[in-house]
């Protein structure tokens, strides 16, 4: 499974937010010829309408100062053009997102605005992340109880104990830096300037989260330590197993997770990454998503910068790879990190939702 591909998971859990100027004097006049043209592009009534701000959105015409600002807020009504290409977003078909929709007692027929159906759907996808088969995942790659729940604590300490803005907002720089990176399916075709700038942003990543992690070859039973410089560039294991072990900055052990020779290009990275995937989509699709509701009074802050698509597939489409000497470089650090993406995504996305 892609490195690139799972970190994400890790460095997402953060929204794209701006916020609309607010003015305590202006309001839009429901009888202005404009707000009357926007209701007939809509199809709804004046009280339909305001009826449906004030519900989904707890806002009236007097929160905005112009028909352009509520059009810039609410985005395109729904058409058979934006749904479908949601539903590609999110993989699904119209018959599934109705049944997601009906099994928690709503229709499409509720949801006027493409961005309202779309925050609805992520909520949906949180809600519906199974932690036991998270869990179970892990433990395939021998990441105890107990090790869960010292990551667990290590991280609740370190965010705790840090300006949360401040620490989100260097995931969010980290997360942009990786962006800007090409698909690659081997550190054969990057540059030698983006391995090092990949090695940075994983050195930058483990220093903001106060982790150290180690890796060592291990064949009959003699640990030999590697470099994650040297391993992201090797091709073979050699038929040696790769372990990687997890200290906090201290030097305190925490967990350490085993990648068997056997593991290799088998069934089982491959079905762990689809256990993991439900978090990566949900955390990916999460880029302009409201984590909480907004305060009466404020102006909306929710919208993605004009055209940003939510990302659900891998980025630029890649695949997994299906061969051992794939499988290597992009799963030196992919366990740690899915470890440490589903404990963030549980602090951010989760607990705050």
């Amino acid at each position: 499974m892609s490195l690139k591909r799972l970190l994400p998971a890790v460095l997402a859990a953060i929204l794209a937010i701006w916020a609309l100027p607010l003015s305590a004097f202006a309001a839009v006049d429901p009888k202005d010829p404009e707000f009357q043209k926007y209701l007939k592009e809509i199809g709804m009534s004046k009280e339909d309408f305001v009826t449906y701000f004030e519900d989904v959105h707890d806002f009236t015409l007097e929160d905005f100062d112009s028909v352009k600002e509520i059009k810039e807020y609410l985005g395109e009504p729904i058409n058979k053009e934006n749904l479908n290409a949601l539903l590609a977003d999110y993989g699904m078909t119209k018959k599934e997102l109705e049944q997601l929709l009906a099994e928690n007692g709503m229709s499409l027929n509720d949801f006027v605005f493409i961005e309202d159906l779309e925050v609805e759907i992520f909520y949906l996808a949180v809600d519906s992340i199974d932690e036991e088969a998270i869990i179970e995942a892990l433990a395939g790659f021998g990441l105890t109880t107990d090790e869960m729940q010292r990551l667990e604590a290590h991280l609740d300490k370190v965010i705790e104990n840090t300006d949360e803005e401040a620490f989100l907002a260097k995931l969010l720089n980290l997360g942009d830096r990786l962006m800007s990176f090409p698909e690659f399916d081997s550190a054969s075709e990057l540059t030698s300037g983006q391995i090092a700038e990949l090695l940075s942003i994983w050195d930058e990543l483990l220093n903001l989260l106060q982790l150290k992690v180690d890796y060592y070859l291990v064949k009959d039973g003699i640990e030999t330590p590697i470099s994650l410089s040297a391993l992201i560039q090797m091709d073979t294991v050699n038929g040696a197993d790769l372990l990687i072990k997890i200290y906090s900055k201290d030097g305190q052990f925490l967990a350490d997770l085993l990648i068997t020779k056997e593991m290799f290009g088998s069934e089982m990275l491959n079905n762990a990454g689809q256990k993991i995937n439900k978090v990566e989509t949900a955390v990916k699709t999460s880029s302009g998503k409201p984590v909480a509701k907004k305060v009466k009074g404020e102006k909306p802050a929710v919208k993605t910068v004009k055209g940003e698509k939510p990302v659900v597939k891998t980025i630029n489409g890649g695949k997994l790879p299906n061969t051992a000497g794939g499988y290597l470089p992009q799963t030196v650090a992919g366990l740690a990190l899915i470890v440490l993406g589903a404990f963030l995504f549980r602090k951010f996305i989760v607990k705050g939702a």
